[in-house]
């Protein structure tokens, strides 16, 4: 996320950044990190504030976004103790947030945006922009409960599939990992979503879940 401060000119590390709330127009201001925990048990999934964190690219200690996400959730990590499950959406589809990620050891779920996996049956590719296959061709079907703004329950229909990959990125530098790739497409949207997670998935209950 974002805070600016269109009106300031003496505050320390004072940078530009894309505002969020007003059609991402240029402004000065400060990127923002944040973790929030949700237990999908409780019928309340009220998220509740772990970490926040201001950031800036004209910091003098500013190395990186990556190495300043990649601290992030190091320190989530370590002050949790490891628990939960790390989830993030599109922006985490990179090979460096990735990788420390395995390295930490956590248990992750990130949505892929457009990365080259190698499916661990026939080492054949599995391309994420290329993956849009008719709902025909996922194999399995379920018709689950969302809970809508309002608060009713709606029924969702997902046809999904699952298989166990691996990222050749990694495969290159010799880190182990053991990685599955959740494929779910819902009639209402026309492109599926695409989730790599740590978790492993070997049947459709755990796809589900």
């Amino acid at each position: 996320g974002d805070i600016t401060k269109p009106h300031s000119k003496t505050l320390e590390g004072l940078a530009k950044v894309a505002d969020g709330s007003d059609d991402h127009k240029i402004k000065s201001g400060y990127w923002l990190l944040g973790a929030v925990a949700v237990n999908p048990k409780f019928e309340d999934k009220t998220p509740q504030p772990l970490e926040l964190k201001l950031y800036s690219a004209e910091s003098e200690s500013f190395i990186s976004e990556n190495n300043v996400i990649n601290e992030f959730i190091a320190d989530v990590f370590h002050k949790t103790g490891g628990k939960g499950i790390f989830t993030i959406d599109r922006g985490g589809d990179r090979i460096r947030i990735i990788q420390p990620m395995a390295e930490l050891g956590g248990k992750f779920i990130i949505r892929l945006k457009d990365r080259i996996l190698h499916a661990l049956d026939n080492e054949s590719k599995l391309r994420i922009k290329d993956h849009l296959a008719s709902r025909n061709q996922l194999k399995h079907q379920v018709r689950l409960e969302r809970r809508c703004k309002n608060g009713k329950r709606m029924p969702m229909d997902l046809r999904f599939d699952y298989c166990k990959v691996a990222l050749p990125d990694l495969k290159k530098k010799g880190i182990k990992h053991d990685m599955y790739l959740v494929t779910a497409w819902n009639d209402e949207h026309q492109k599926p979503m695409e989730l790599l997670t740590t978790i492993p998935v070997d049947n459709e209950t755990q796809a589900i879940n």
